[in-house]
């Protein structure tokens, strides 16, 4: 159960982590969202992914030129485009204008590099030292010329025609004075610090096809071994996390075994049990802390891969930067989740620890403090964990723009979802008046309609029995109305056994009690039973002979032990005196 749990958390994580690269719609990132609260996806026509999303700059609109050679590029080297909003406009279409140029200024860029990728092919690969990425001191012997020139009274950087190639010329990019206020630069001074940056962007662009054309199968070998380092190393986090949860499971088992040597109604001993189901459960809130983190830790190997393995191709380089900026937000916003959880079940372990004190302190002879520990403690922190788990699943709809509204909306899901929340709800106000109320706890033997067994596991939604045969009866909580608890705080034997008319009533009586009474004085039954057996005396007569009764008052679940011991004995005793058992006597009368 607890390796199927783990899976399934890492399963979750998973897929929340695949999240954005599965949802193909409109959203804005949490950037975005921060920088413009007013602003929303509706008005933008780009994906959460996209870096050149127009965001707010003072009382500009700007975007970011981005090319797949400078996704990283420094303050100094980014080409922002802003537009100024009228007066008249209350801001979608000016973002919209400057989201348009830069889509038209990275297209144009993506052109002369797809123009540029043919004339090195046909020319051949430059012999040059330089790396995967395609950085070089220098610029590349094809890098195109860049002029700078006047329309309408504003700087221009083009491409000059080239008759000799048979190429036109091709206008870069249109400078404007938005644009330079963003910048904070005199406009004649941008449009050269932007040529240069177009110049390192073509000859980075040049340099890495140079590299391709000489290695070219040298980026998927690189990313193909980062991949299997990858999943070897998440296969390592696994076995580790299954060798750490085998280790705690055994020390949760010796811890189970020593509680068990104190399952006596002596003082000392209910107290001592106590103290080691505390030591217990805070050793759960720990081990569940840890286990998480490494889970965490595992997905981001992960993550981590795939995102070096998109970063080393140009086409897939933009999406990797974006999901590495994703992805370093969801483990943070993760552990932070676990941490909230570790920081609750840790505040509720130690008030349940203190409270069990305090209930142990005013019955001292009874273990129910130490049941009620420990089945409280696991319904809550099982609450907790799904109360977390379903904060965390929804600030990651939120990080990644999508609005949890719009999938609630949907009508089969709204239909689906208010008929499962009437009956959770039904489910879980009876499972709180069951810790309530204490009218069971795990380790208790109960019956409820026409289920009985011994309370295996419970949360708020649901109780498991298991049954005489071995059979788990898993009950929702609101189809409980009646318990009968057999063994809270203590069971009793129920003992009646019908004795025939003609043996000696008193000698019967006699050897009865004094069984009981030897049994309590055994040693190796004085444990079982708690008070002095007592004898009721002769509880019925009929047909069928002398009924006697005894009540013998027993440690909890262990009423059915004594009574067979007791029924052991008996037959001895009673084949000794000649005392013979009732048997129904029937009268037959013939009629001549």
């Amino acid at each position: 159960m607890r390796r199927w749990r783990s899976g399934f958390s890492c399963f979750i994580a998973v897929i929340t982590l695949s999240l954005p690269l599965l949802w193909p719609m409109h959203a804005t990132p949490l950037k975005a969202v921060i920088e413009n609260e007013s602003a929303t996806s509706a008005d933008s026509g780009k994906y959460w992914w996209d870096q050149a999303q127009a965001r707010r700059c003072g009382r500009l609109w700007c975007s970011d030129v981005v090319s797949a050679y400078m996704p990283l590029a420094s303050s100094a080297d980014r080409i922002i485009l802003a537009v100024q909003p009228s007066l008249e406009s209350n801001g979608r279409q000016a973002r919209r204008r400057v989201e348009a140029r830069s889509t038209a200024v990275a297209t144009t860029l993506s052109e002369v590099i797809r123009s540029l990728s043919l004339r090195l092919r046909q020319s051949g690969a430059i012999e040059q030292k330089n790396s995967i990425f395609g950085d070089s001191p220098k610029l590349h012997p094809l890098t195109p010329e860049i002029a700078i020139g006047q329309k309408n009274n504003n700087p221009v950087l083009f491409l000059p025609a080239n008759e000799d190639l048979g190429n036109p010329q091709i206008i870069l990019v249109t400078l404007t004075e938005p644009d330079a206020q963003a910048s904070q630069e005199n406009i004649d001074i941008l449009a050269k610090r932007w040529k240069k940056t177009f110049e390192q962007i073509f000859s980075k662009a040049l340099w890495g096809l140079s590299f391709d054309l000489k290695f070219p199968w040298a980026r998927a070998a690189v990313a193909f071994l980062m991949v299997m380092l990858a999943v070897l190393a998440t296969r390592l986090t696994g076995q580790y996390i299954q060798a750490f949860e085998k280790s705690e499971q055994l020390q949760e088992v010796s811890l189970k075994r020593s509680i068990q040597l104190y399952a006596t109604h002596e003082q000392n001993n209910v107290q001592s049990k106590l103290v080691e189901q505390q030591r217990l459960e805070r050793r759960r809130v720990r081990q569940n802390l840890r286990i998480k983190c490494l889970q965490v830790f595992r997905v981001s190997i992960f993550a981590m891969a795939l995102f070096l393995s998109l970063w080393l191709f140009p086409q897939t380089r933009l999406y990797g930067l974006e999901t590495l900026l994703q992805f370093i937000s969801l483990p943070l916003l993760w552990l932070g989740i676990i941490g909230i959880e570790s920081l609750l079940a840790w505040w509720m372990i130690r008030h349940l620890n203190r409270w069990s004190r305090v209930e142990q302190a005013a019955d001292p002879d009874s273990d129910r403090p130490g049941m009620r520990l420990q089945t409280n403690a696991r319904v809550l922190r099982g609450s907790l964990s799904v109360a977390t788990a379903i904060l965390g699943i929804y600030l990651t709809l939120l990080l990644f723009g999508i609005n949890p509204q719009v999938l609630a909306g949907a009508g089969i899901i709204a239909v689906a979802l208010g008929f499962l929340a009437r009956n959770l709800v039904e489910d879980m106000i009876s499972g709180a008046t069951i810790l309530y109320a204490d009218l069971f706890a795990i380790g208790d033997f109960v019956k409820t309609g026409t289920n009985s067994g011994l309370v295996e596991s419970m949360n708020l939604m649901r109780t498991e029995l298991r049954g005489s045969e071995g059979e788990v009866i898993s009950i929702p909580n609101r189809m409980i109305q009646i318990t009968e608890n057999r063994s809270k705080d203590w069971s009793r034997v129920n003992f009646e056994i019908d004795i025939s008319w003609e043996s000696d009533t008193d000698k019967a009586c006699q050897i009865l009690q004094s069984l009981a009474l030897a049994m309590k004085e055994d040693p190796e039954w004085s444990a079982f039973i708690i008070d002095e057996p007592l004898f009721l005396g002769i509880e019925r007569l009929d047909q069928s002979g002398v009924r006697l009764k005894l009540w013998i008052k027993t440690e909890p679940l262990k009423q059915w032990v004594v009574s067979r011991e007791l029924r052991r004995r008996i037959k001895l005793a009673y084949d000794d005196a000649g005392i013979r058992p009732g048997m129904p006597h029937q009268q037959v009368n013939v009629v001549p």
